[in-house]
């Protein structure tokens, strides 16, 4: 259960953005038609979830934020809850294979209730990749290095 409410802002690109602008698709779920804001959704690289004020969720609860584009499946970016009332997070929006006519519903941004305990493995799992990433990264550091050093044969 939510009692206080909830919001949104995209970082340089929005004021604040109250859960009552979200169309409510169930007690449990929100969606926020992001070409609201701009047709460019890629210009907006990041948001913050809000709760509005402290004691807004059952302890055992959490809000998720998860980003669609042209009705694809829904990618998870974030939470927010009590003991955790913001933050912020990049949204990465996936690339897309073909040209995406941006039409109202087109980009969206979703929240939803969730339990605490199924949004803290989605978060591991979140820094399960950025750990692989930065694993690769440094990888191919080390390469590069290798090969300014001796001759490179990749």
């Amino acid at each position: 259960m939510i009692t206080g409410g909830f919001g949104i802002c995209f970082i340089g690109k929005s004021f604040p953005i109250a859960d009552h602008s979200f169309v409510r698709v169930d007690p449990s779920h929100w969606v926020f038609d992001v070409s609201s804001i701009t047709p460019n959704y890629k210009e907006l690289q990041e948001v913050s979830l809000f709760l509005a004020q402290s004691g807004t969720l059952d302890p055992s609860l959490a809000l998720g934020l998860y980003i669609s584009i042209g009705g694809a499946e829904w990618q998870y970016r974030g939470y927010v809850s009590n003991s955790q009332p913001s933050e912020v997070m990049p949204l990465q929006w996936p690339e897309q294979d073909q040209p995406l006519t941006v039409a109202p519903g087109t980009i969206q941004l979703g929240v939803s209730l969730e339990p605490q305990a199924e949004i803290v493995q989605k978060e591991g799992t979140k820094l399960a990749s950025r750990q692989d990433f930065a694993k690769r990264v440094a990888l191919d550091l080390f390469r590069s290095q290798a090969c300014n050093t001796t001759v490179c044969t990749q």
